[in-house]
């Protein structure tokens, strides 16, 4: 077995500082102008254009050949876009309803293959899809002055960057260096802080979801180690959630630390089975 190595991880992923720097560069712009002056979606829309730079470093086809059905990784950058979109035009349709006809719409496009080859085993992964999704909607938190908290996102950052790391270790580069690139929006709202800016998170929610169906059904990913991700993402949320419920004003770095340990619980168990299964095949990365 070939000696595992950092090093060549984070060569392939030097290129996830282009949208991490341009994205950085566009919400600190943003957090310093007069709130009376920015339009309540612009930092959304920065991450969104983060998320398609992302793609365009690491996969340009799927910017070039989109709604191509053999594909569904290069729906994403569209279905991203989707949602802006709908969200802005429907913002007297209550935020949960627009959200959640877009996962919905997403959930068929990523899984359309299949429904067509297998429409029950499609139908059965469709419905499993759409309630993690939904869960992991429902349980994040958001509100009206400041949006996504710093407590949710962290977990989120680490769930993404353990995809990005894991990825070529179960075969999929290409997957990796996209969770490594989106790994790095998480990365740059965490810096910003949604403080000083409005920044839901949703776009970056959608394509992550995306990237863990795509792993799940597309990518030789043990199912188990998919499944731990998604725990890690949920655990992460209803610890926040919980907290936040039990005591009115928790301290800030209880507020951060206990989702986060809560997430790498799962985090650690994904990544122990991963390196189980690639020792047990006779490779290493």
């Amino acid at each position: 077995m070939e000696t595992l190595s950092i090093l060549p991880a984070i060569h392939l992923m030097l290129p996830a500082a282009i949208p991490f720097l341009l994205t950085t560069l566009l919400l600190l712009t943003l957090s310093r102008l007069p709130q009376q002056k920015t339009w309540r979606f612009s930092g959304d829309l920065a991450l969104v254009l983060g998320i398609i730079v992302i793609f365009l470093v690491f996969d340009r086809p799927a910017i070039i050949h989109l709604f191509n059905p053999s594909r569904p990784m290069d729906w994403i950058p569209a279905l991203v876009l989707l949602s802006f979109v709908s969200r802005h035009l429907l913002k007297k349709i209550h935020p949960l309803a627009s959200q959640s006809l877009v996962i919905i719409l997403s959930a068929v496009v990523l899984l359309f293959p299949l429904l067509r080859q297998n429409p029950t085993s499609g139908l059965i992964l469709f419905a499993e899809t759409l309630g993690l999704w939904l869960l992991a909607q429902a349980l994040t938190s958001r509100n009206d002055a400041s949006a996504i908290n710093r407590s949710t996102l962290l977990p989120l950052f680490l769930t993404t960057g353990t995809l990005g790391a894991l990825s070529p270790l179960s075969g999929s580069l290409l997957l990796g260096q996209l969770a490594g690139g989106l790994a790095a929006i998480w990365l740059a709202m965490i810096l910003i802080g949604s403080r000083r800016i409005f920044l839901s998170g949703i776009e970056p929610g959608i394509a992550l979801g995306s990237l863990l169906l795509v792993a799940r059904q597309y990518v030789d990913i043990s199912f188990l180690v998919v499944g731990a991700l998604y725990m890690a993402i949920l655990a992460g949320a209803l610890s926040d959630r919980l907290l936040s419920s039990f005591l009115s004003a928790p301290r800030p770095l209880l507020k951060l630390l206990l989702p986060t340990l809560f997430s790498l619980l799962f985090l650690a168990g994904a990544i122990a089975k991963t390196l189980q299964t690639s020792q047990g095949a006779g490779a290493g990365y």
